[in-house]
């Protein structure tokens, strides 16, 4: 079940007004209702926070249900959006093109300076989907086989890839190769594209 779901059925079960809901937790009335139908599965900010509080509940049990009961959300992170880190530029912070808003909340052994970026294409499916998060941490190591996001600096787009070195010794030629097989491999620094790893992907987020 769904945070927004969930939402739903708090309303109903304890028969509250979605207008009372909708001013407790500052947020505007068609917004809520627009959470209600599953139009914004990840509101900005902290709205889904603010709405648990106004039914009285924690944003853990409002997200995860019962069996979150006693579960602490302790730390929240940077979330960036996939389709804007392709305007990076090689040492260029990625939190320059963060919204300055939005955020998703990690277990607190997710090492700072870590953020999250929402996938957004088919390239990594059937695994990863689209809307979907990956938590990157840019400190670390850049290991063969593993995910990393890197940007595409002739095409100014980022991509979600495992990372494959093209030779001992020359770890600015390397390949990417999507988890979606209908995705090809693709060449970095050497005869294709041009471009660098911006961090590797430490955690998956399917339900958020």
């Amino acid at each position: 079940m769904e945070w927004w779901e969930r939402l739903g059925r708090i309303i109903e079960s304890r028969n509250l007004d979605i207008g009372g809901v909708a001013k407790a937790a500052a947020i505007p009335v068609k917004s809520v209702y627009g959470y209600l139908n599953g139009d914004t599965p990840q509101p900005r900010g902290d709205r889904v926070a603010r709405l648990a509080r106004a039914v009285n509940v924690t944003e853990a049990e409002l997200r995860h249900g019962d069996g979150s009961r006693g579960l602490v959300m302790l730390k929240t992170i940077p979330l960036l959006e996939m389709s804007k880190l392709g305007a990076l530029k090689t040492a260029t912070d990625p939190l320059a093109v963060w919204d300055g808003v939005s955020q998703v909340s990690v277990q607190t052994d997710i090492p700072d300076g870590s953020y999250g970026v929402r996938l957004t294409d088919e390239s990594g499916e059937p695994v990863f989907r689209a809307g979907e998060i990956v938590i990157c941490n840019p400190a670390a190591e850049i290991v063969p086989g593993r995910y990393v996001v890197a940007v595409l600096t002739d095409e100014d787009r980022a991509v979600f890839a495992r990372y494959r070195p093209a030779a001992h010794r020359q770890p600015r030629h390397f390949f990417l190769k999507p988890p979606n097989d209908a995705f090809p491999e693709i060449e970095v620094n050497g005869k294709t594209h041009k471009g660098f790893i911006l961090a590797r992907a430490i955690k998956h987020i399917r339900d958020i």
